[in-house]
């Protein structure tokens, strides 16, 4: 891995401990998960600053006549309901969550360890990283600095530092997706080495079953092979099955979060439809309402909100499919599984 993805990868950690979102320390070099007192201390009064943003609640003007300014409002509440339960949970269920993320990452070093990673995985692997770490980070610069003009209209507010406050819920909450991204990748990149895995497990035996009808096998070698290939077999379901309890759990540290998400996504594609529309009709509206050079960042801030967002619908979306190719893959090799060793077509 290239140092400077290990060192996007370094940023966000420090960046999760420093808006208070995490609770608890992970080794960067190990993966180990621990708690320390100034960690959970000041997580503590983290917390607490988020809570006494709560009042900016009753600043949001949802009787404005525009669609789009009262969407705006509505996805920020939802990412104060993302954000209340984030907190709620890291105290409520701060040992579920560290025993959960302990054994995600001793479950990646014990498969990794079994079955390394081929170099076109690792590839895959950094390069969707940095592609996620980089668009990421231009949807929250550019959303940073469209949200002078966009937070007026939002917040019947003038004071600077109140706006800087809903600027910062507004970036915890990209972040905590982040950590919910990042776990369900590293279950996909498993499942991928996995499914690489039992595809040469399937090459293999049909390889087996052409050599046994050709018979330039003998049964003694054929009978051992089945039965390598069976313990690899019985090995990999047994990983399988591992990460698919802990995808489950992961799914439940996320799940109030993830529906928040998938919501805010559907307003947020309603707010642009709204916005295209009033351009092309109203133009002049909209030229009132935000400067020149706020209407020029706008398709850039869409460019890459919209990317970003294909990296994590996909990366969540590609989780079950993996478990579909599995059996499908399994499926398609029966007509050899009958004249294979018994163990093997058990397997």
């Amino acid at each position: 891995m290239r140092r400077s993805t290990k060192w996007m990868m370094t940023v966000h950690y420090y960046i999760c401990l420093i808006m208070g979102i995490q609770s608890f320390c992970i080794d960067q070099a190990t993966g180990r998960v621990y708690s320390t007192t100034i960690v959970s201390l000041y997580s503590a009064l983290a917390s607490m600053a988020m809570f006494t943003l709560l009042p900016l609640l009753y600043y949001i003007d949802f009787n404005s006549p525009y669609l789009h300014v009262q969407i705006n409002g509505l996805l920020f509440v939802l990412r104060i309901i993302g954000l209340c339960v984030t907190i709620i949970c890291n105290w409520i269920k701060r040992q579920e969550f560290m025993t959960t993320l302990r054994d995600l990452m001793q479950a990646r070093d014990s498969f990794l360890k079994r079955w390394p990673l081929s170099e076109k995985l690792e590839q895959k692997y950094e390069n969707t990283l940095r592609m996620k770490y980089f668009w990421g980070f231009a949807t929250t610069v550019s959303m940073l600095l469209l949200s002078t003009e966009f937070y007026k209209l939002q917040f019947k507010l003038d004071s600077k530092y109140t706006l800087v406050a809903v600027m910062i819920l507004y970036s915890v909450f990209h972040v905590l997706m982040m950590n919910y991204f990042l776990c369900m990748f590293h279950l996909n990149i498993m499942l991928m080495a996995l499914n690489d895995e039992i595809k040469n497990i399937l090459k293999m035996s049909c390889h087996l079953w052409q050599l046994q009808r050709a018979k330039q096998i003998g049964s003694g070698a054929f009978i051992t092979q089945c039965c390598k290939l069976a313990d690899d077999l019985d090995e990999l379901a047994a990983a399988q099955y591992r990460l698919h309890l802990l995808g489950n759990r992961v799914y439940h540290m996320y799940d109030i979060q993830s529906a928040c998400a998938t919501l805010m996504v559907y307003l947020n594609s309603l707010s642009v439809y709204y916005m295209t529309y009033a351009s092309l009709q109203r133009g002049q509206v909209l030229a009132k309402q935000y400067s020149t050079w706020s209407l020029m960042l706008v398709p850039i801030f869409l460019t890459s909100y919209y990317i970003d967002l294909t990296i994590f619908m996909f990366t969540i979306m590609a989780y079950p499919e993996l478990y579909i190719k599995t059996g499908e893959m399994l499926r398609d090799c029966q007509p050899c599984t009958p004249t294979l060793d018994g163990r093997l077509e058990e397997s």
